[in-house]
């Protein structure tokens, strides 16, 4: 909801932080026997819950009112690059850094399905769409590719309803990112490198791009304002740049000291992070 704000890292510790006083206010530390370093996380959407991604595999879920470990599960051999959890909080959603997706129970932690359409390169953005009466989610690896799904957790169902591929001459510098946008859920940005640094608008019903906005290079993190289509890039070059996707036009921020890895709003409010080091932003829009 927007009040409070994870962070996990090599310390092999999950922190949760208020974000209007940025006091830590919660702490999730493994035994010396289980630790292991942090490597994604994720707030359930209704911020009961926050779930942990580690380097040996391991996926946990915690609870924020009883400040316990719910559920803990082992669904990948590797390192998990990135986490979700579904809109109603009945799946987690895990990539790993071989191109493996684990969907797995919330509650039980046990593994629903295992999806191996990208295996061979590391999930590097895992996304679902909010209030979407299609259940939609995407996933991108590093490779370029972006596959879109449809889903119905109740029901068991998933499966998978478009792949976006923008070229065969992918670039390996940078990884592919995507997210879908907010003001219309017909359409997801996605960043796939190739010639020219460049953002493409996909259209899924169509299942072709509508068009591209041009960017002076191409970003390391990327996401979505939820009031508006104004994208939030982190550059190798330590900038933060918001793009409004309507205009083409952008605008710079240099606060970092190394490449800037993650990037991650809720309303006006912007993390971003690179190296050791994080930020938090107040937009005025």
């Amino acid at each position: 909801d927007g009040t409070l704000l994870a962070t996990a890292g090599s310390d092999c510790v999950l922190r949760v932080w208020a974000v209007a006083s940025m006091e830590q206010v919660i702490q999730f530390e493994l035994s010396t026997s289980a630790r292991t370093p942090c490597t994604a996380a994720a707030f359930s959407a209704d911020s009961t819950m926050v779930v942990c991604g580690y380097d040996d595999g391991a996926i946990r879920v915690f609870s924020l009112a009883t400040i316990e470990l719910q559920v803990k599960a082992v669904p990948h051999d590797c390192a998990v690059s990135k986490i979700a959890f579904s809109t109603d909080g009945r799946v987690v959603i895990s990539g790993n850094v071989r191109g493996r997706i684990a969907i797995s129970s919330a509650t039980t932690g046990v593994s629903i399905r295992v999806l191996s359409d990208h295996l061979g390169s590391p999930i590097s953005s895992l996304a679902v769409q909010q209030n979407s009466q299609f259940g939609r989610w995407l996933a991108a690896s590093a490779d370029g590719r972006v596959s879109v799904w449809r889903a119905d957790w109740s029901r068991g169902v998933c499966e998978l309803v478009d792949w976006i591929v923008q070229r065969e001459e992918h670039v390996a510098a940078s990884p592919a990112l995507a997210a879908f946008a907010a003001a219309n859920s017909d359409l997801v940005f996605c960043t796939i490198p190739a010639i020219a640094p460049e953002v493409m608008i996909y259209s899924l019903t169509r299942q072709a791009p509508l068009r591209y906005v041009p960017l002076l290079q191409w970003p390391r993190s990327l996401a979505v304002l939820p009031e508006a289509d104004i994208l939030i890039l982190g550059t190798q070059d330590h900038l933060v740049q918001l793009l409004d996707v309507e205009a083409g036009a952008f605008q710079d921020y240099a606060r970092h000291c190394a490449p800037v890895a993650h990037t991650a709003c809720h309303g006006a409010t912007v993390v971003t992070a690179a190296g050791d080091s994080l930020l938090l932003w107040s937009l005025a829009l």
